[in-house]
């Protein structure tokens, strides 16, 4: 039984690798404030989740791994609050850039420069902006802006079955969850969450 299955995601896996990749529409070539040369891939967009009454709007940041980005893990990373923007994350904690010292002013935008610490050294990072309301993510429904930790925790389970779906190559890849502040307390239950649908065998691709 368990082999059977196994052969069936590496057959489907396969399929979804052969049908296509990272949207290319979604690549990033600028980033606010940087000027000069990506050291890996970017890209970014929306992932649509919820029903035509509830349409919600997740925005993510996805930057390669600067090693092997074939290979190396994806870190799915949720910065903290709740209500703080995964591009936070991405120029003053674990992205690949850094605000260049001296140049912030709120009359004029910072500039950023490339950070010798950044996790992507190692590892694709996955920025998402959680939950919705904050960052770039929103709703078509003002309804769907209150939410609590249950809410949030299936929204994000939603937009990784989704995301990758997208990003099909990417599904052999080991995935690390990463966040910081308040969001440490959604990690455990998103965890259980993806763990859960493994054992129930429900594909990421679907």
């Amino acid at each position: 039984m368990v082999s059977n299955v196994l052969v069936t995601l590496i057959l489907l896996l396969l399929f979804l690798i052969s049908v296509g990749g990272a949207p290319i529409d979604a690549e990033v070539k600028q980033f606010p404030g940087f000027d000069g040369e990506f050291p890996s891939k970017h890209y970014a967009g929306y992932i649509g989740l919820g029903d035509e009454e509830h349409k919600r709007h997740m925005y993510y940041y996805f930057a390669t791994s600067e090693r092997n980005p074939s290979e190396d893990p994806i870190t799915l990373w949720i910065t903290g609050g709740p209500g703080c923007s995964g591009l936070d994350a991405l120029a003053h904690l674990v992205g690949p850039f850094e605000v260049v010292p001296d140049t912030f002013h709120y009359t004029k935008q910072p500039k950023t420069r490339l950070s010798p610490y950044s996790w992507t050294k190692v590892s694709s990072i996955l920025s998402v902006d959680s939950p919705v309301g904050t960052g770039y993510s929103y709703a078509e429904n003002a309804d769907d802006y209150i939410t609590n930790d249950d809410k949030t925790v299936s929204d994000l389970y939603d937009f990784l079955i989704k995301w990758y779906s997208e990003y099909p190559e990417f599904l052999p890849n080991p995935l690390f969850l990463a966040a910081c502040s308040y969001t440490g307390v959604i990690v455990p239950p998103l965890a259980q969450e993806i763990a859960k649908g493994i054992y129930e065998e429900n594909d990421p691709a679907k």
